[in-house]
């Protein structure tokens, strides 16, 4: 009875530890160590929640990002065999002229390692996917870039 408890307390820690690198990836491991998790058990946990939030935004802002592109298309042949001009709606904002200027300082490589690590995983995966999606070492970089950040931060917190 006492084994069964133990096993149903720490899958539920597990668990968190999980949905918290969804989140937030950088902070996630200081609740694995807060809990008495070992040093393995954190890392494949923050791993198990990271990489799965990775590929569910990567896969929902591809698609989206697909669908509203032929929409757009789609107005713009409308518009062209009803004989009107089509305009794209300028989008120059304070926020855009930021990520276009990281996007050009930093390039790809960085973007995609770094961006899931710093922001979060749904967000830096979101901004990273508008500007790299549809490059072939996309994927491979960001769970590339897990992977290593992950094992970076664990060890941080578990040698201080």
């Amino acid at each position: 009875m006492e084994q069964r408890f133990k096993f149903t307390y720490m899958f539920w820690h597990y668990l968190i530890l999980a949905t918290t690198a969804c989140i937030k990836f950088m902070f996630a491991p200081l609740y694995g160590k807060a809990v008495g998790l070992n040093f393995f058990e954190t890392y494949f946990s923050l791993l198990s929640g990271g990489l799965l939030a990775a590929f569910i935004f990567y896969k929902l802002t591809y698609r989206i990002l697909e669908r509203n592109r032929q929409k757009k298309i789609q107005k713009r042949v409308l518009a062209m065999d009803m004989g009107f001009e089509y305009f794209e709606p300028k989008k120059f904002t304070r926020t855009n002229k930021f990520i276009v200027k990281t996007r050009r300082k930093f390039g790809f490589f960085i973007c995609a390692f770094f961006f899931p690590f710093f922001l979060s995983v749904p967000l830096g995966t979101i901004v990273s996917t508008k500007f790299y999606g549809k490059k072939p070492m996309f994927l491979p970089v960001v769970v590339l870039g897990l992977l290593v950040n992950g094992f970076i931060i664990t060890s941080l917190v578990y040698l201080l």
